[in-house]
């Protein structure tokens, strides 16, 4: 039957896109635990927070694997968004980690200013003042954090065509193209909006029926991510020197 082969074809790149990950994660998990003298990590903290990055892209990498033995398609790519937003994070801050550190380290205590003052709004006080008041200072001074967009379009700026593995006209807006693409359709998911609710909802004459996700053939948020992390690795292999391109290259082949 049509319908039967078309289930089995799609199965199958879902089967193909675990094994890939399976293959990236090889790479990337028996280099850990990673250890830099504090010596080093002071001359290049990147050192430290390029490693830290991958480790949580592979975590959340290693869920979407798990994840896509139910069939179902809403969780996976709600995962598939978090795993953009560190790639893309990832590949600004390799392009000049001192700087832009900074800034990210910046946005990391801005938000945590901004938690504790709503919190004690509700009679809650989440820092302790003399912290609070160490992040105040350490704030003062830092370059802006741009949005998550300017990020990815930052990010295509310096690494077109400065990945070996990828070149020519596909290495253009490889990071704004993802943004547009799947972030942004993900991002529904998220944030439940319509477009992952609504599948849910059925017309059944004079009536409408509302049923938990049922599996599905197509799990976009599963084949997507192997290829996502892949781009990752190849920043690393530049910015880190690890794993090399030609290992994740033959990685996500096949």
């Amino acid at each position: 039957m049509a319908g039967s082969d078309a289930i089995e074809e799609i199965d199958g790149a879902t089967q193909l896109a675990r094994e890939r990950i399976d293959r990236l994660l090889s790479l990337v998990e028996p280099r850990f635990p990673v250890v830099v003298s504090t010596t080093n990590v002071a001359a290049n903290p990147w050192l430290v927070v390029g490693p830290s990055m991958l480790a949580r892209a592979a975590s959340t990498v290693r869920s979407i694997g798990h994840l896509s033995a139910l069939q179902k398609d809403a969780d996976p790519m709600s995962l598939l968004r978090d795993l953009l937003e560190i790639v893309f994070t990832f590949a600004w801050l390799a392009v000049d980690p001192p700087a832009r550190i900074d800034a990210w380290e910046k946005a990391d205590m801005s938000s945590r200013l901004q938690l504790d003052d709503d919190a004690k709004r509700f009679g809650a006080e989440l820092l302790d003042p003399s912290f609070r008041a160490e992040l105040e200072a350490k704030v003062v001074g830092r370059p802006s954090y741009p949005s998550l967009l300017d990020r990815a379009a930052e990010a295509d700026a310096h690494w077109h065509n400065r990945l070996p593995a990828i070149q020519g006209p596909e290495a253009t807006d490889l990071f704004r193209g993802l943004y547009a693409i799947h972030f942004r359709h993900a991002s529904g998911f998220t944030h439940s909006l319509p477009i992952a609710v609504n599948r849910l909802v059925d017309d059944a004459g004079n009536h409408k029926v509302v049923s938990l996700e049922g599996t599905t053939g197509t799990q976009r948020g599963v084949t997507n991510a192997p290829i996502t992390f892949a781009l990752m690795l190849y920043v690393a292999a530049e910015s880190l020197a690890w794993p090399t391109a030609g290992a994740v290259s033959a990685a996500v082949a096949g």
